[in-house]
């Protein structure tokens, strides 16, 4: 029978091919209020201490907010288009890039429009720009999951570094323990590209069926569902669907729960 895959919701499958998670929301609420000292910058390490990159200067003026940040390397470096990017694309982007930059040279807690600058530099091929964005909003914003996400998916699916992916999908799940694309996320690396064998790819997923909220946890039976099919284990793959259609059903989708029948029947001849 068919992989349950596309059963996965758009929102994870999104994630999943390496799509940038951007949500309109609020952000936030900062750790610190970041003035910008055009004549002052810190070197921060990242938590695995292996690489450093330059960020903002913090000062101790908490109440100020904004200023120029023409010295900050997210928003003074020179973008790397795709050589592949056709000259529209690219006059698109570099436009997108320069407003972004100047609404955050006058409010550095922007959080969207950071958020929507590492999407435009890992649209135009620029990961290494994508990457410094999102490093420097868990700067000061380290409780949020977003950009700790997308930090993972990079290190996944561009960057090809595994270890440090893992890392920043366990500090996206340690934000955020309610979301279930973390989960998938993870899974996904264990099950496809690192530690494949462990038994890491399925504890993840169980692990997230305990805290996920609401009906996400569809999605989850789904993956466990399909994991274990490919693995030719068709008791736990039976197990696992038919827990997602129970919920299918309970959640009012009826097409879905259809859908999950119907694997299930294929399981069972």
């Amino acid at each position: 029978m068919q992989n349950l895959k596309p059963l996965v919701t758009i929102a994870v499958l999104l994630a999943l091919v390496g799509a940038a998670v951007v949500l309109s929301r609020k952000a936030p609420a900062p750790a610190v209020s970041i003035a910008v000292d055009p004549a002052a910058s810190t070197t921060v390490l990242t938590q695995d201490s292996s690489y450093k990159i330059e960020y903002l200067a913090i000062p101790q003026d908490t109440e100020n907010t904004e200023g120029t940040a023409s010295s900050s390397a997210p928003l003074s470096r020179q973008v790397k288009y795709s050589p592949g990017l056709s000259p529209e694309v690219k006059r698109i982007l570099s436009e997108r890039i320069a407003a972004l930059r100047g609404s955050l040279s006058k409010n550095v807690l922007d959080f969207n429009s950071w958020m929507s600058l590492a999407v435009q530099y890992k649209t135009a091929g620029d990961y290494e720009g994508a990457k410094e964005v999102w490093e420097y909003i868990t700067l000061f914003y380290p409780g949020d999951s977003i950009a700790l996400h997308n930090l993972g998916d990079l290190y996944h699916h561009f960057l090809n570094d595994f270890a440090k992916a893992e890392y920043y999908f366990k500090r996206a799940i340690d934000a955020d323990s309610t979301r279930a694309i973390n989960y998938a996320a993870l899974h996904e690396l264990y099950r496809y590209s690192y530690k494949r064998d462990t038994a890491l790819a399925a504890d993840i997923l169980k692990e997230g069926i305990e805290k996920v909220s609401g009906n996400q946890v569809i999605d989850m039976y789904s993956e466990l569902g399909s994991y274990y099919q490919d693995k030719n284990d068709t008791g736990n793959a039976i197990l696992y669907y038919t827990r997602a259609r129970d919920v299918a059903e309970k959640a009012g989708n009826a097409s879905l729960a259809a859908q999950l029948d119907a694997a299930l029947n294929e399981l069972k001849k």
